[in-house]
């Protein structure tokens, strides 16, 4: 007994000799900072991030923004606190890491990242400035004398306008061997409403012709939709471009094949909006090409008239009134 106490005191001690002299467990991760390059974009990112035992890279989730690059479903993890993603087989990123510069080059599909939309044409309404008090005369005047007989004829147009619209009046006017008169047209006040693309008329106007019917002239009111009122707007329905770039690339619209837009893209989807069209049955063509100069080419046939409203337009007319007989007899 007394010799068993001093063995189980020496296995003891060994044991916890051999416990201090073990080596502590290496970390999973490894922080590093790398300059990243995606898809041969010109600029680089520098960024701290951690490399897995098997040399997997993994971003913060707070990067992704600045990287251009979705959120993924799944290869996201948790460290310290802190949300990785990680940039494997599963997002579809091939990763060429060299240590000494401390550079990784990756390679990821174009669903990866966040689109990218630009606009074609420019949809800015231009400012409209406060009119004045002032006024103008528009006339248009007629001679003729066959022989020993003499005839004058004359439209008239008046008109004052102001910060509350504008009041005009026409007149025409026969002065012959036969007869002397002057015959009121016109006499209408309108005010514009830029902001609603509408317009209200008070006095003598002409309605809106249905699908089914011809317009006609009244007296009364009218408030109905104006178009002009905003010229920079386009009414009918725009085509868009849309599609995938791989690495960066410029991308040529054309139209009947005649180049109408030409954006620099980065790589991901992209979309052209407003992109300007021919009236009519044509085709559009998108040519993607990447610095290597190669093509991808996407052909797709449209159509459309005057008559088509894009998509948040609509336009009507409201008429009250009589209509008016023997216009200008």
């Amino acid at each position: 007994m007394r010799r068993l106490l001093p063995l189980a005191i020496s296995l003891v001690l060994a044991t916890a000799a051999a416990g201090a002299a073990s080596p502590e467990p290496q970390q999973a991760f490894e922080p590093i900072v790398v300059e990243l390059l995606l898809n041969d974009q010109p600029e680089t990112h520098s960024l701290v991030v951690l490399r897995d035992t098997d040399g997997t890279l993994l971003v913060r989730a707070a990067d992704l923004p600045k990287l251009r690059l979705k959120k993924p479903a799944r290869g996201t993890l948790t460290v310290d606190g802190e949300r990785y993603v990680r940039l494997g087989p599963e997002m579809g990123a091939t990763v060429l890491f060299d240590a000494a510069a401390q550079r990784a080059q990756v390679n990821l599909p174009p669903a990866a990242f966040l689109p990218t939309r630009t606009v074609a044409l420019s949809p800015d309404l231009p400012p409209v400035t406060t009119a004045s008090l002032g006024g103008f005369v528009n006339y248009d005047l007629y001679g003729e004398q066959v022989d020993r007989r003499s005839s004058l004829g004359t439209i008239l147009d008046l008109g004052v306008f102001g910060p509350r619209g504008v009041v005009t009046n026409s007149l025409l006017g026969r002065y012959d061997d036969e007869q002397r008169e002057a015959v009121r047209l016109e006499t209408t006040w309108t005010l514009d409403f830029p902001e609603r693309l509408a317009t209200l008329r008070v006095g003598d106007s002409v309605s809106a012709a249905g699908a089914w019917g011809r317009s006609v002239r009244f007296g009364g009111v009218q408030f109905a939709t104006n178009f002009s009122t905003q010229p920079t707007l386009v009414t009918a329905p725009l085509l868009y471009a849309q599609g995938e770039a791989v690495v960066p690339s410029t991308v040529d619209v054309f139209v009947n094949g005649s180049r109408v837009v030409s954006e620099n893209v980065p790589p991901g989807p992209f979309t052209i909006d407003r992109v300007p069209i021919i009236s009519g049955a044509g085709q559009m063509q998108i040519v993607v090409t990447d610095a290597l100069g190669r093509q991808q080419v996407i052909a797709q046939p449209y159509y459309t008239g005057p008559t088509l409203l894009r998509a948040g337009l609509s336009e009507y007319s409201f008429e009250a009134g009589a209509i008016r007989s023997n216009y200008g007899l």
